[in-house]
């Protein structure tokens, strides 16, 4: 991002951000893969892709518990996506620095989303 550019709110959430840099390390050694492999690569794709989305459009919902929805939803396909990688790692399409970097920026997620969630449901985050 510029300076000159506009910055949404979901974009200061540090779970956002963390989520959308690990979605870069998924996405980076996409199209590099056999094309028997091409369905892998294109749910772990969208289950990576999944995560931030759904905290962007979480923070943007006017109520708790429809954030916390949202939240839990991006919990949910952060879980996939863990899924999805585990399988590649297995197959050789994923190197072990690789997958160690990108569930280690996802478990930083897990952790953020859920002091999010505790933070709405004590009413600190509107």
């Amino acid at each position: 991002m510029t300076t000159s550019e506009v910055i949404f709110d979901f974009e200061k959430l540090e779970a956002y951000r963390e989520a959308d840099a690990a979605v870069s390390l998924v996405l980076k050694g996409f199209g590099k893969w056999p094309a028997r492999y091409r369905w892998l690569e294109n749910q772990l794709g969208r289950a990576a892709l999944s995560i931030p989305s759904n905290i962007a459009e979480g923070n943007g919902r006017e109520g708790v518990r429809d954030k916390i929805q949202f939240f839990r939803i991006a919990r949910g396909s952060l879980n996939e996506c863990v899924t999805g990688l585990e399988a590649a790692s297995h197959l050789g399409l994923v190197s072990a620095e690789t997958r160690s970097e990108i569930r280690s920026r996802l478990h930083r997620v897990v952790m953020l989303l859920g002091g999010l969630v505790r933070s709405l449901r004590r009413g600190a985050v509107s």
